[in-house]
């Protein structure tokens, strides 16, 4: 499981890096392109992986011997069946290892929290500059072309269909 959760996040920054040198140019307007918004989103959603993995792992494979010889603290099995689930959630993630000490450390929930919101946060922005870049015909600076929407997309006089197109104006026979 650590294997998927590093390799998740090796192959998040390896993605996420070249995007943001490829979008983010020293013009002062580098924030609004998308290609620099997607690899801010892949390297905070690895980090985002990584400190997940780090909190479910952080009670060892072992949670009576951890909260024993690490922590210097008793472990109540019975507390952590009347819990329920073993003591343990996936999110928020837990791991106690009785109703006071807990395994997973204080600052792993707010960090999952801040980065998924930072991860969807750039996700959508990225997604409303395509999409406003596409509906308004914008052109794009740096390979100097127009990005125009599908044909399907056109709202007009002219309507596209699977044998051709018809043009409104044209009396049927």
């Amino acid at each position: 499981m650590i294997n998927l959760i590093f390799a998740a996040f090796v192959l998040a920054v390896l993605a996420g890096l070249p995007m943001l040198r490829r979008g983010a140019r020293p013009s002062p307007r580098w924030h609004k392109q998308p290609l620099t918004l997607v690899g801010a989103a892949l390297l905070t959603g690895g980090c985002m992986v990584m400190v997940w993995g780090f909190g479910v792992f952080a009670g060892g494979l072992d949670v009576r011997e951890t909260c024993e010889l690490t922590h210097h603290t008793t472990y109540d099995q019975a507390w952590r069946d009347s819990a329920g689930e073993d003591g343990t959630s996936f999110f928020p993630l837990a791991n106690a290892c009785n109703e006071h000490v807990s395994l997973v450390p204080s600052w792993v929930n707010p960090t999952i929290i801040a980065l998924a919101v930072i991860t969807v946060s750039a996700l959508a922005r990225a997604l409303f500059r395509v999409t406003r870049a596409v509906v308004r015909g914008t052109t794009c600076a740096r390979r100097g072309r127009t990005i125009l929407p599908p044909p399907e997309l056109v709202l007009g006089d002219r309507v596209t269909t699977t044998g051709g197109t018809a043009d409104s104006s044209e009396a049927p026979d």
